[in-house]
């Protein structure tokens, strides 16, 4: 558990640590990037035949901090053998709501910057997710290149490569596909990449 969970966890909770009885739902998110520079995404089939691609990660379960919660997602979406560091604090938190089965689920989700550190990634949960796929970020960034710049590209590239895979393996999909990582969350991961300079 890192300093950042101690000290913080009774002003983002409710209870102070998810303790199942929360009427937020708390999820935790992370943009693993890999050896090479490449943001692993996993792509999703929903009940209603939409498709999105998303940032691995999940619900907190009982006392359980962030960081904790999101190395164990981790290692259920993305298999065992990877091993990643995970920043001691989030790129940003995001609040909505989730409408399932006609009710409302207020959710508050924590993103965090993660690096691969040994090991290998694969589609661990190949029950619930259609794939896992890597997206090259080495090209979208450069001289001049903003991060709404660098977010659209990415997203394309994303979007192309999940229709890709779902061709592949004929699967059909309702809808244009969702690329649900927030845009205040990637701002924070590139600004982490470019800091700006000391004034």
């Amino acid at each position: 558990m890192g300093v950042f969970d101690v000290k913080n966890l009774s002003g983002r909770f409710p209870s102070g640590q998810p303790d199942g009885k929360s009427p937020i739902k708390l999820k935790v998110a992370g943009l693993v990037s890999d050896f090479a520079d490449g943001l692993l995404f996993v792509v999703r089939q929903h009940k209603d035949g939409k498709v999105s691609i998303e940032p691995p990660g999940g619900a907190l379960e009982a006392n359980e901090t962030p960081r904790n919660g999101l190395r164990r997602e981790i290692g259920e979406e993305l298999g065992p053998f990877l091993m990643a560091s995970i920043a001691e604090q989030p790129l940003g938190r995001i609040r909505d709501t989730l409408r399932k089965d006609g009710k409302a689920q207020p959710r508050l989700t924590e993103y965090f910057k993660c690096q691969t550190m040994i090991g290998f990634a694969y589609n661990a949960l190949p029950d619930e997710h259609i794939s896992l796929i890597r997206v090259p970020h080495e090209n979208f960034e450069g001289d001049g290149v903003t991060s709404t710049k660098s977010f659209n590209r990415l997203k394309r590239e994303a979007v192309r490569i999940a229709r890709d895979e779902l061709a592949k393996k004929g699967i059909e999909y309702v809808g244009p596909i969702e690329f649900r990582l927030p845009t205040k969350v990637y701002r924070g991961y590139f600004e982490s990449r470019h800091p700006s300079p000391v004034q």
